[in-house]
Order: structure tokens, then C-alpha cells, then sequence
């Protein structure tokens, strides 16, 4: 039997994305508007499951990510953000 693939997605609210715009360390890689994102983020979503692939969306706050950089000398950055989620998924799912 085949286990199934999770990948972890950050996910933020509303109001945490506009924290993001301003204190994240890449904001050029950012959409300028909530909107914008979340649709970019539902389609990537679909995209994953067509090719059998659960996105977990994990939700990050701007004060736990800082925190978490902050503790591992990392930047605020995409990869960070995305090894957060990750680890965060790991102990929702232990």
C-alpha cells in the first residue's frame, strides 16, 4: 500500500500576511494583496492533489516565524518559512 504525500504550505491570514508584506526579509517575492496570494496558493493547491499530493495548509504568524528564525540565526525568508511549516506538520502529525 502506498503512503500518501503530504507537502506542508504556509498559510497566512489576512491580517498576518500585511504583517508579513512588511517585516519579511524577500518581501519581493510577496503579492502585493491577500487576494492575490491566496488565489496563487488555491491553485497551487489544486495543481499538488492532481498529481496526488495533500497540501497541508500550515498557518504561521509572523511573531512565531520571527521567533523561529531569530533562534536559528535564519532570515525571514521562503526557505525558512517553508522549513517552518514543515517542522510545524511534523509535530501536528506525531
Amino acid at each position: 500500500m502506498m503512503s500518501k504525500v503530504a507537502a506542508a504550505l504556509a498559510w497566512y491570514s489576512r491580517e498576518e500576511y500585511s504583517k508579513f508584506l512588511d517585516a519579511a526579509d524577500d518581501p519581493e517575492v510577496w503579492d502585493s494583496d491577500y487576494e492575490s496570494w491566496r488565489s496563487k496558493a488555491e491553485e497551487s493547491i489544486r495543481k499538488l492533489a492532481a498529481m496526488g499530493v495533500e497540501a497541508v495548509r500550515v498557518s504561521l504568524t509572523l511573531e512565531e516565524t520571527e521567533e523561529w528564525c531569530r533562534k536559528r540565526g535564519k532570515r525571514n525568508d521562503g526557505s525558512a518559512r517553508s522549513e517552518l511549516a514543515v517542522s510545524k506538520l511534523r509535530t501536528q502529525t506525531r
